[in-house]
């Protein structure tokens, strides 16, 4: 009986002054995925581009294959953790030793490496093979996650325009062929995979931060993205979708305005425009005698609604 007793008086969960965080991010394996035969395409526009980012029509016709389209996903070795893995025909995700792989790089044609670095550190070697084969180097510094989510649309850019330049570049050639991007860190299981991630969720049609890092994972089995990242990225799926919003509605405000002599016009209710008012207004307001009837700032806001808060009986 006692032992019941002192059973029963026994806390169930441990009192704790942590603060609460934020829920797991769950990324199911790509074969979990009720969209595994889903084609990747990409958007018509990037979100951050502007008038000054270049063109990148001739991406269209690439042709990228599916959600779960991977030659190299039933075969993955633990040895594969030290080379680089494709993700798109024209980015590559993998650690420092890939980077400095000189035939990986020739045979992969690599035009652009770009280094996402926690802290500053030498790249000595890398520098030397990017200087032999002349490829392009980029060095991102991202010290912490905040830093990270602030870099995403600066690495997007980086990487189309050089793209862009690649083809330009190429474009008298009987048969240009596409730039490559090699995107790598030290362990190329974190922080690349991140900027990897969120290069997919802004340039292809409808994928998510799920969705993002599913197809990471599903080309380099040894990804880890940690909770942080996870959110990082999950928080950057919330600033796209928002910055499409409004880009949506100023479209449809432009689209408007030329129906209207490409001067805006928006829809207002009859009788809800109202002036700025003057002091002497308000002063009159305050020695209103509320049973006289309703105030002015109340009948205005409640204009064409069947419902005043106070009205004169």
């Amino acid at each position: 009986m006692e032992a019941e007793m002192s059973l029963l008086h026994e806390p169930l969960h441990e009192y704790t002054f942590k603060l609460p965080g934020p829920p797991p991010v769950l990324v199911p394996a790509i074969t979990w995925c009720t969209q595994v035969d889903r084609e990747l395409r990409l958007r018509d526009r990037p979100t951050d581009a502007t008038a000054n980012d270049p063109d990148l029509g001739f991406l269209k016709p690439v042709g990228l294959g599916s959600i779960s389209d991977n030659g190299e996903y039933k075969e993955w070795e633990y040895q594969q953790r030290w080379e680089a893995q494709k993700i798109l025909p024209w980015l590559s995700v993998g650690p420092v030793p890939a980077a400095r792989d000189k035939k990986y790089l020739e045979r992969e044609g690599i035009t652009m490496m770009m280094a996402i670095r926690a802290r500053p550190t030498p790249l000595q070697g890398v520098l030397r093979v990017g200087e032999e084969l002349g490829i392009r180097m980029e060095a991102i510094d991202t010290p912490d996650h905040g830093s990270l989510i602030k870099a995403f649309p600066h690495t997007t850019q980086i990487i189309n325009r050089h793209l862009a330049d690649v083809w330009q570049s190429q474009a008298a050639t009987p048969s240009p062929r596409l730039g490559h991007v090699l995107v790598f860190c030290d362990g190329g299981n974190d922080v690349s995979p991140a900027v990897v991630a969120a290069y997919l969720m802004e340039m292809l049609d409808g994928f998510d931060h799920i969705a993002a890092m599913q197809v990471c994972q599903s080309r380099r089995f040894c990804i880890n993205f940690d909770e942080t990242t996870k959110n990082t990225l999950r928080a950057h799926w919330d600033i796209l979708q928002a910055k499409r919003a409004i880009l949506g509605v100023q479209s449809d405000a432009g689209t408007a305005a030329s129906h209207h002599g490409h001067q805006t016009v928006l829809p207002l209710r009859e009788g809800t425009a109202r002036h700025k008012r003057h002091i002497e207004e308000a002063a009159q307001d305050e020695d209103m005698d509320m049973d006289s009837g309703v105030d002015a700032d109340d009948a205005l806001r409640f204009l064409g609604r069947s419902n005043l808060p106070f009205a004169a009986t």
